[in-house]
């Protein structure tokens, strides 16, 4: 896409935000507000796929490195919640949460965890690498 039509549609959506925004806090709408956040994460996800599906056509070799992150996201999800996430309930607090969304949960939990350690000990590869050069 042209780099002046995106500066537009980014200005456009940032403008559209403050509008909507200052709109919502001096009425104390918070409806509003929280239509909003729904109506730019429904954007967001949008985006993210029409620019899946763009470079795709477009480069369609790149499609073997994002099936090969999916089966690994995949096959660390299946660690955690098969392997790490158990399936207790609590009735106290949350009694609508059932045995297998309480595992759901923990195995999402753990791949969060697994996925932030990852991050971390690739930030510290990169700095000693760094240092290395």
């Amino acid at each position: 896409m042209n780099s002046s039509v995106t500066k537009i549609l980014s200005y456009g959506i940032i403008a559209i935000v403050v509008v909507v925004m200052l709109v919502g806090l001096i009425n104390r709408n918070l409806d509003l507000l929280f239509y909003m956040v729904y109506g730019l994460a429904i954007l967001g996800v949008a985006g993210v796929i029409f620019g899946f599906v763009f470079n795709s056509i477009t480069n369609p070799q790149s499609l073997i490195k994002s099936g090969g992150s999916i089966l690994v996201l995949g096959v660390l999800f299946a660690i955690a919640y098969y392997g790490m996430a158990t399936n207790e309930t609590y009735a106290k607090p949350f009694p609508v949460v059932g045995a297998s969304l309480s595992q759901f949960i923990g195995g999402m939990l753990f791949l969060t965890f697994l996925l932030f350690i990852a991050a971390f000990l690739s930030i510290i590869a990169a700095w000693i690498i760094r240092l290395i050069r």
